[in-house]
């Protein structure tokens, strides 16, 4: 796995994505777990749509919570990098 593509995804994660709003006070390997599949996603062409579904189903699940727009808009910058 390319850490630095890892590293750059993450980042985007903690600093972007949060959906349990802790990059201000959290560890910043907080959602490190979700970043294996997205570089799947990214590495398979997954559109912008898929991947803003898979992180808003996992903001649904640990936050109770619907965001999909801010999901598409974390997901354009996934697939910036």
């Amino acid at each position: 796995m390319n850490n630095e593509l890892f590293n750059k995804v993450n980042t985007i994660l903690f600093q972007d994505w949060d959906p349990l709003s802790v990059n201000d006070r959290g560890p910043s390997d907080e959602y490190s777990a979700y970043v294996p599949h997205l570089l799947v996603l990214i590495n398979s062409n997954a559109s912008r749509e898929e991947i803003a579904t898979h992180l808003n189903t996992l903001v649904i699940n640990m936050a109770s919570a619907d965001d999909y727009a801010h999901c598409l808009k974390v997901a354009d910058k996934l697939l910036q990098i």
